[in-house]
């Protein structure tokens, strides 16, 4: 499964400068959202966290091919 990930470096806590970022959505490469996989409005630190939180989520490996940033 390949999935996309909105990212959203802009609302606070969140930031670019210290590389924090809320997820805004994520999608598999058919389009379906998956708005239940991780858990609403954790402030991630690193993308190595993200990945383990989606996996986790989809109880399976999944690979990210994309993430999109909110600017």
């Amino acid at each position: 499964m390949e999935i996309y990930v909105y990212l959203d470096y802009e609302t606070h806590p969140a930031s670019r400068a210290m590389g924090t970022f809320y997820v805004i959505e994520l999608k598999d490469d058919a389009g379906n959202i998956y708005s239940n996989v991780l858990r609403g409005n954790k402030l991630y630190n690193c993308m190595n966290e993200l990945y383990k939180d989606v996996n986790m989520g989809f109880g399976m490996p999944t690979t990210i091919i994309d993430v999109y940033e909110d600017d």
